[in-house]
């Protein structure tokens, strides 16, 4: 490119960033500030974005630090949000929560369950719970929040909490819309849903996908994490249910009909 200004600059900040290539994104931004291209606040929210997707600790604090200290630009809400990711992603979810309380903008929903899902990686039930309490006082009808509380509990073995939380979500009629992942093989489109069973090639999905987990224990140690899977219930039923997930279930078709990964009729969402 004969010009390159500070979009050109946040488009390729923002692919590293989409791909998991943190430091890459990092890199690329350094190297902008070299080329005398000053960063605007879509910038920076694509840098610490790519950083918190990537867990740079180090790297979003200071460029956070960068970003309070810069003048002409005001951080907004989606800024801190990236901030507490990282430190949800670190486990300090206190430092978290202190941000959002002392922030300068309004908290949104977005940052709330940002820490909520923290907590729910860390297993912090005590924090979990009073931020629980928050999203649902100010967002009390998305039926996603309701599962968010509920899995809170739930990877803890909270059974009871579990349970309430989306008898909560029932009471008010709220439903959470279930998931889709498809696959296409051969120029045709296949639908799935989590659970589902009503694919003619079911019985060869299901054996293509005990062998993957076969070797994936065998050749790398691979474990289920069965915490992911909020039912009381033995860990062999847990299995299956983690069996059925619908990428799972769209992954399992193309394995069981021989189509290879890389192929251009191998397309997956």
């Amino acid at each position: 490119m004969q010009s390159r200004d500070v979009i050109s600059w946040t488009v390729m900040i923002t692919g590293y960033g989409k791909h998991g290539l943190g430091k890459k994104a990092v890199s690329v931004f350094k190297q902008m500030l070299r080329y005398n291209i000053e960063p605007d606040d879509v910038c920076y929210l694509a840098v610490l974005s790519a950083c918190s997707h990537s867990g740079l600790i180090k790297e979003g604090e200071e460029l956070f630090s960068n970003l309070l200290e810069t003048p002409g630009i005001k951080p907004r809400v989606e800024h801190y949000a990236c901030v507490v990711d990282l430190l949800g992603r670190a486990g300090r979810l206190k430092e978290g929560k202190h941000l959002i309380d002392t922030m300068p903008v309004k908290p949104n929903v977005g940052i709330w369950q940002t820490l909520l899902s923290g907590c729910r990686l860390h297993g912090d039930i005590e924090l979990g719970k009073e931020v629980s309490e928050i999203l649902l006082r100010i967002d009390g009808n998305n039926p996603a929040n309701y599962v968010m509380v509920s899995n809170l509990y739930g990877q803890a073995g909270y059974w009871q909490e579990h349970g309430k939380a989306r008898e909560a979500g029932k009471t008010r009629g709220l439903k959470k819309e279930a998931g889709m992942s498809w696959v296409e093989i051969e120029r045709e489109v296949y639908f799935f849903r989590s659970g589902e069973d009503s694919h003619p090639l079911t019985p060869r999905i299901q054996e293509a996908l005990r062998e993957v987990e076969r070797r994936m224990r065998e050749e790398l140690g691979y474990v289920y994490g069965l915490k992911q899977e909020m039912h009381d219930i033995d860990d062999e039923s847990k299995e299956e249910n983690l069996r059925a997930h619908s990428e799972k279930l769209a992954i399992g078709l193309a394995l069981a009909s021989g189509v290879e990964p890389g192929r251009k009729d191998d397309k997956s969402v």
